[in-house]
């Protein structure tokens, strides 16, 4: 008998988390694609699926280990460091939402935090910072064949 995880349903909830308890946010979403990275609709916070790895603990019970990128992307015009501290700000937020709700959705059965790549570039032709980090999170979905 296989075992079914909604993938989709473990970043719809990850997004309402998000939502709920994120502040200076133009746009959260999943599965953002190169039209959603815009001056205009950033800061930005991007949900994606990396990886889904099943974890056997028990005779008919499973775990499955949903592997969640986040993606944070903040622009300024005045610095760099401005870009920076509105990304680590952003970043706060998502780390401080996901330790005090870990088990954000129903089937959900606890979450760790990953480790983060963080990024600063330049726009030559606008003269914006765009700062960015991508977090990975573990998310252990509980799952029963």
């Amino acid at each position: 008998m296989t075992n079914f995880v909604d993938y989709n349903q473990v970043l719809v909830d990850l997004v309402t988390l998000l939502t709920a308890q994120t502040t200076g946010v133009e746009k959260i979403g999943k599965n953002l694609d190169a039209r959603d990275y815009t001056f205009s609709q950033m800061p930005l916070i991007d949900v994606r699926l990396k990886q889904a790895v099943p974890d056997l603990t028990g005779q008919q019970n499973y775990y499955v280990r949903v592997v969640v990128e986040i993606e944070i992307a903040c622009h300024d015009l005045s610095s760099r460091d401005e870009a920076a501290i509105l990304r680590d700000n952003l970043l706060n937020q998502v780390h401080r939402a996901v330790q005090t709700n870990a088990r954000f959705g129903a089937v959900i059965d606890s979450t760790e935090i990953g480790p983060v790549e963080f990024e600063t570039q330049e726009d030559v032709d606008t003269g914006a910072f765009v700062s960015a980090a991508v977090a990975q999170l573990s998310v252990y979905v509980y799952s029963q064949g």
